[in-house]
């Protein structure tokens, strides 16, 4: 016989969860500053190996098709819509959780815990399209906008 025990959580609940994980995030993005200086290519190992972990296959891997499985992957902490060509795109990123993140833990939009996000996607991107990406941010605050590069 399994017994489960069953948490109530409450709005306040989340928040401070939400809090320590800020928190947290901030913490390791300092110290992989202070301790690798640049933070682009761990950001890129980490969103290659996520995704290698996403499970597609595209036969065809245009920027847009891309753009369509990262919306679907990142829909529950993003809303961001895409404008995709053969020598890169724009992202324009309203809903943010790395935003909600930054402004919990008062530090800079577009700064470091940015930075490692931006190279993250580029990982991904590069992984599943099968070229090149760079990503840099053209605009921050309410909404975000991302420059992508591939070659």
């Amino acid at each position: 016989m399994i017994d489960y025990n069953e948490i109530e959580l409450e709005k306040k609940d989340y928040e401070a969860a939400f809090t320590e994980v800020s928190f947290l995030f901030e913490v390791l993005a300092s110290t992989v500053k202070d301790v690798i200086g640049n933070s682009a290519p761990l950001g890129v190992s980490a969103g290659r190996s996520m995704a290698r972990k996403i499970p597609v296959n595209l036969k065809e891997p245009s920027l847009s098709r891309v753009f369509d499985v990262m919306k679907k992957h990142f829909e529950n902490g993003f809303d961001f819509s895409t404008d995709a060509g053969d020598a890169g795109g724009a992202m324009n990123v309203n809903t943010c959780v790395i935003r909600d993140i930054c402004r919990n833990q008062n530090v800079e939009l577009g700064g470091e815990m940015c930075k490692i996000f931006h190279s993250y996607l580029g990982g991904m991107t590069a992984q599943l399209s099968g070229r090149q990406v760079r990503v840099t941010h053209t605009e921050t605050g309410d909404t975000c906008m991302l420059d992508i590069k591939v070659r």
